[in-house]
């Protein structure tokens, strides 16, 4: 049984369409680099054939390199013009001495055609974290802490030295004390991770000691009533003499 006519433009329609949005499919790609470090921006794979006579760097809308057969050396505009390279055999551009500023698109044309933009983002290396600990008598809850301005985007990772004890994500991790009774203790850290670094925070110990006891709160307050207890005989027998 044949299709029918208005089956096949249907499918005629579908066809155009997957065609006109096919470029899209192509993610602009997402360069990360270390705040006073290098970063490498690379043309497409794929995108470049044949000799190179010209190439241009831009970024936003600003031009940033560029050069054309005969030229000896490309040229670098703003605070390009110093701390950027360009590969005239590739298209690879090369900027140093990073700064949050150079955030941003940038657009390689080659050979007058204009290709897909590389996203570059600078950030600072994640810090050393530390844990911070809040238990009761039922549970203890861990909270990574760390300045992570202008690190983001950050992972959290919390890890044991016991394979007993499961490893999870996120910034805060919750021990509960019946996870704790068949172990006499065990360490946990944090980790914290970008783009271009990680570090890992010095373990601290969890064991049954490190919940509180229910009865803490009355022995406080027994203390506190002997205390009054005991100097309103005082102040009567003081009197009484």
């Amino acid at each position: 049984m044949w299709p029918s006519e208005t089956l096949i433009v249907w499918l005629g329609c579908l066809c155009v369409l997957l065609a006109a949005v096919s470029p899209s499919v192509h993610a602009d790609t997402t360069v990360y680099g270390k705040v006073g470090g290098e970063a490498v921006l690379t043309p497409p794979d794929g995108s470049v054939s044949g000799p190179i006579t010209q190439i241009s760097w831009k970024e936003g809308s600003n031009k940033a390199m560029e050069w054309e057969t005969g030229e000896m050396n490309a040229t670098g505009y703003r605070q390009f013009d110093d701390r950027s390279h360009l590969d005239t055999s590739t298209g690879v551009m090369t900027i140093s001495g990073l700064l949050y500023e150079d955030s941003n698109s940038y657009t390689p044309e080659i050979n007058n055609r204009r290709l897909s933009p590389v996203r570059l983002v600078v950030l600072s290396p994640v810090p050393a974290p530390s844990v911070n600990k809040s238990c009761d008598e039922s549970k203890c809850d861990l909270i990574c802490e760390g300045n992570t301005a202008r690190a983001t985007p950050v992972n959290y990772t919390w890890k044991s030295d016991d394979p007993r004890m499961h490893v999870s994500s996120g910034r805060q991790y919750t021990v509960y004390k019946s996870q704790i009774n068949s172990l006499s203790s065990y360490e946990v850290s944090c980790e914290i991770q970008n783009p271009i670094s990680k570090e890992r925070s010095e373990p601290i110990t969890i064991s049954s000691d490190s919940f509180s006891s229910s009865g803490g709160g009355p022995n406080i307050s027994m203390g506190v009533t002997v205390l009054v207890v005991f100097s309103t005989v005082t102040g009567i027998m003081t009197y009484s003499f």
